[in-house]
């Protein structure tokens, strides 16, 4: 593939305004009216009260203390999908709640059937992703949840702006509201995150980190180090090998529950601006992706069956193309195959319950999700891909079928 990817994965739609802000930062000190201008789009849109902070993990942290604190449940527990984030499960242990795992649909989408069989009498909250962005009804989930009288934490990190399949912003239905302005997420800012607690049983006893002036500078410098790994990435990498990129403060507060840094607020709402472009721009990438793929039996986009969208873009194998034996470690020839084209692709998330420091959760199978983590190949989707780019990724996909 030589020094650079020919077709990298570019989670980040950055131009001159996000430049400008972050700039302006460092320089002048961000905008101040962005914090409450951004809480207040949340809480007009989605109603209860919004708390901006620094990270989507803070935010779930925060919803499941409130959960926690509500139950008399001496071990209470927490359904999640096991084909997930890591840090989901930890902050809910770290909460004193027990992990129960479901599976996923073949689409990427929660399980309804899955998690409904995995409702306990201890069950007091569930965790209902929109996992890379597959937005899907939540309805029956949030119908049941209230009748059993279960939180239903609606986890949006992924899915900031993008819409259910009948319409309206997803993020509605859930008693707490999770999202995320990280990396990989639809409206990146670099760091940031936010929850909407529907509930109004209060604010609960956890305060939220206050930034000092010294750390603000430093988080305002990171944004550099973010820009080289995720906008500029062949300068980035050069550096990189060379002499290093410097920390990135963001990274290295990451577990600790602050509140959200005042440029990341305003990034957000820079990034918000443009997003009908960006949706159109990541539209037309996944039509390419599908009109190309059509006729490919070996090859399959389960996340747009019938029409869907994705925020991020995973292609199915008819059979295993992976071999996953740790959740950081894998080896696999068409991943190989298409990396020597030059073309950046990534594994799926590891399944939690197969991880060594879950296994006293285990329970039931979770057929899906043992089959697609090693199936699956992800595939650059970002809104700027031009269609001869789109193109050659397909080519090889289906080149690298008998691979």
């Amino acid at each position: 593939m030589g020094i650079f990817y020919k077709v990298p994965i570019c989670e980040v739609t950055w131009g001159s305004p996000e430049f400008r802000d972050v700039a302006r930062a460092l320089s002048a000190g961000p905008a101040r009216d962005a914090v409450p201008d951004l809480t207040a789009y949340l809480e007009r849109e989605f109603g209860g009260r919004a708390i901006l902070v620094n990270s989507g993990r803070s935010a779930l942290e925060l919803a499941l203390h409130r959960i926690r604190q509500q139950s008399h449940e001496p071990y209470p527990s927490v359904l999640t999908p096991s084909l997930i984030c890591q840090a989901v499960p930890d902050k809910i242990v770290a909460s004193g709640l027990t992990p129960v795992f479901y599976d996923v649909s073949p689409d990427l989408a929660p399980s309804v059937d899955s998690l409904t069989r995995a409702v306990g009498t201890d069950t007091i909250a569930v965790v209902f992703p929109y996992l890379y962005g597959k937005v899907v009804h939540a309805d029956d989930v949030a119908r049941m949840c209230k009748q059993a009288g279960i939180a239903l934490i609606e986890d949006c990190a992924a899915s900031f702006l993008l819409a259910y399949p009948s319409g309206g912003l997803s993020g509605t239905h859930g008693d707490y509201v999770i999202f995320s302005f990280q990396r990989g997420k639809t409206t990146v800012a670099g760091g940031g995150g936010a929850l909407v607690d529907r509930t109004g049983a209060g604010d609960g006893n956890h305060q939220l980190g206050n930034w000092t002036p010294s750390e603000l500078r430093k988080l305002y410098l990171s944004k550099i180090t973010f820009m080289l790994e995720e906008v500029f990435l062949k300068t980035g990498y050069l550096i990189h090998r060379t002499t290093g990129l410097p920390e990135d403060f963001v990274r290295s507060t990451i577990e600790q529950i602050r509140e959200i840094a005042p440029l990341d607020a305003t990034l957000v709402l820079t990034q918000m601006q443009r997003w009908p472009e960006i949706l159109a721009s990541r539209t037309r990438v996944l039509q390419r992706y599908a009109s190309n793929l059509t006729g490919t039996p070996q090859l399959q986009l389960p996340q747009c069956r019938d029409g869907g969208f994705a925020a991020r873009v995973f292609v199915k194998f008819s059979r295993p193309i992976a071999l996953r034996p740790r959740p950081h470690e894998w080896t696999s020839s068409v991943a190989d195959f298409m990396r020597k084209k030059g073309i950046e692709v990534h594994m799926p998330y590891y399944p939690v319950h197969r991880m060594p420091e879950f296994a006293q959760y285990a329970g039931p199978e979770l057929p899906v999700t043992d089959e697609l983590y090693q199936s699956l190949l992800e595939i650059p989707s970002q809104p700027s891909l031009r269609d001869d780019q789109i193109d050659y990724v397909c080519e090889s996909l289906i080149q690298a079928v008998p691979a």
